[in-house]
C-alpha cells in the first residue's frame, strides 16, 4: 500500500501559477492521501471549493476535508439576501477504500501579534484497507511560528491518538429504539465504524529532526543507539525505510526567504507497523507548491 502527504500550499506552485492538475497528478496513484493546506472560498483562489475540485480530479478516490478554521464569506444582496459562503482552510483525506469515520481535532493555538498565526488541525480517518482491515489516518499540520506552540499541538496530538483505540469509534454499543420512534436506526442497517490500534500520523509538523518537537514525537535521540523504538512513541517510517533523516521537503523562495531547504513534512506509525514499512521516498520533482510530496510504501493485511 502506497501512502503520501502533500503540503499543497492551496496549489501555489514553484512558478507561482495555482494548478490543482498537477498536484492531482502528483499524489495520484496512491492508495491513501493526505493533503495540507486546501481552501475555499479565498479570493486568491477564486473563492473556488479546492476540496471539491480536488475529489473531481481524483474521481476515483473516497474523500473527507476538515478545515483548521471557518470564517464568514457570505454577502448581503442588494435585495437583502443573504448569499452564504464560509471561508475555509484545512486538510484533506482521500483513499482507494471506504473512510468510515471522520473526525476534525483543532490543534492549541497561541495569539501571535508579530506575525500571522492561524488555527491548524489534525483530521483522523477511519479507512477500509482490505475487506475486515482497517487503518486510523492523522492528517496533521502543525504551527509554523512558534515551537513552543508545536510542543502543545504535538501534546494533544499524542494523547488524542493514543485515547482513540480505548474509546471505540464514533459510534458504540447499542442504540435502543423506543417503542414511540420505532423507525430510529442510528446505525443505518450498517455496522458501526471500527477504532483500530494501528495507526499512521503524517503531514506538515513543520519541525526539523534536531528539535524539541521531533523529541516529543519520536523520542529523545539516545546518545549510542540514536532513535529507539518505544511502545510511547511513533515512528518515523522514512528513517526506518532507511532515508536520510535530514533530506528536504520544503524548498522556500530563497530571492524572499534565504532559508536553505528543510525537512518539515513525516510520515510516522504506531510502532506496531515498523515492521511493515517497506519503502519511503520524497519527490523532489513535483512543481505544485513548496512543499514535496513524502510517499512510504506498507504492507497492510
Amino acid at each position: 500500500m502506497r501512502i503520501v502527504t502533500y503540503n499543497v500550499q492551496y496549489g501555489l506552485g514553484k512558478d507561482k501559477r495555482i494548478d490543482l492538475e498537477r498536484i492531482a497528478r502528483a499524489v495520484e496513484g496512491a492508495d491513501i492521501i493526505a493533503l495540507q493546506e486546501v481552501e475555499a472560498g479565498w479570493k486568491r483562489t477564486g473563492n473556488r471549493d479546492q476540496a471539491a475540485d480536488l475529489a473531481a480530479l481524483l474521481p476515483r478516490y473516497h474523500w473527507v476535508y476538515g478545515p483548521g478554521f471557518d470564517m464568514d464569506a457570505s454577502q448581503v444582496l442588494p435585495d437583502g439576501t443573504v448569499r452564504h459562503g464560509r471561508r475555509l482552510f484545512g486538510n484533506m483525506i482521500l483513499a482507494r477504500g471506504p473512510i468510515l469515520s471522520c473526525r476534525v481535532l483543532p490543534l492549541p493555538k497561541i495569539d501571535v501579534h508579530i506575525l500571522g498565526s492561524m488555527q491548524t488541525a489534525a483530521v483522523e480517518g477511519v479507512i477500509q484497507v482490505a475487506p475486515g482491515s482497517f487503518l486510523r489516518v492523522y492528517n496533521v499540520h502543525l504551527d509554523d511560528v512558534l515551537a513552543r506552540e508545536r510542543l502543545l499541538q504535538i501534546d494533544a496530538l499524542r494523547r488524542w491518538v493514543a485515547a482513540a483505540p480505548a474509546e471505540g469509534g464514533v459510534m458504540t454499543g447499542r442504540v435502543p429504539r423506543y417503542p414511540s420512534m420505532p423507525e430510529e436506526d442510528w446505525g443505518n442497517d450498517e455496522p458501526y465504524p471500527p477504532m483500530p490500534a494501528p495507526a499512521v500520523i503524517l503531514g506538515d509538523f513543520n519541525s526539523r529532526q534536531d528539535t524539541a518537537e521531533m523529541d516529543a514525537l519520536v523520542g529523545p535521540r539516545d546518545p549510542r543507539h540514536g532513535r529507539v523504538v518505544t511502545p510511547d512513541f511513533w515512528v518515523d517510517a522514512a528513517v526506518a525505510a532507511g532515508r536520510p533523516e535530514d533530506e528536504p521537503t520544503w524548498y522556500p523562495d530563497a530571492p524572499r526567504d534565504g532559508r536553505p531547504p528543510r525537512r518539515l513534512d513525516y510520515v510516522f506509525v504506531t510502532p506496531d507497523l515498523v515492521d511493515r514499512v517497506r519503502g519511503a521516498r520524497v519527490d523532489h520533482d513535483a512543481q505544485g507548491s513548496d512543499h514535496q510530496p513524502v510517499w512510504i510504501e506498507i504492507d497492510l493485511p
